[in-house]
């Protein structure tokens, strides 16, 4: 694990389907050609093509194929914590926060045009892992 300067959460939500979002750290406020305003970390993660789960310890707390509405509701666990580690393995990644929370994500397909996740950090280009063969 890379230790960081740990920013703290303030929004993990559902998307569309089982996405998951969480942003942490500074908010910019960005909008688009229609003037359509949104709030992102200057630590953000998107996962669109993956499955996901939230532990503490050995408990399942959250998880992408749990009935939405409990889902959403365990996530707000994470707000106020401060990220305290990421580690990067191919395509699946896991963070750590306060609290013995950990983040996991893990991709089952090899499909190379896909990508299961994107992860953003302040100075660094957005992270989005490709399966490889």
């Amino acid at each position: 694990m890379k230790r960081l300067q740990n920013p703290l959460v303030f929004s993990a939500h559902l998307g569309v389907g089982s996405a998951l979002l969480i942003d942490a750290g500074e908010r910019i406020e960005s909008a688009d050609a229609k003037d359509r305003v949104w709030v992102q970390g200057s630590w953000s993660l998107m996962v669109q093509l993956a499955a996901w789960r939230v532990r503490k310890g050995r408990r399942i707390l959250a998880g992408s194929q749990q009935i939405r509405e409990e889902a959403s509701e365990a996530l707000n666990v994470l707000i106020g914590r401060s990220v305290t580690g990421v580690a990067i393995e191919g395509v699946d990644c896991t963070i750590d926060f306060s609290g013995g929370l950990r983040v996991e994500i893990f991709t089952d397909s090899t499909d190379q045009d896909y990508k299961p996740w994107t992860l953003w950090r302040p100075g660094k280009k957005p992270h989005s892992p490709r399966p490889r063969r």
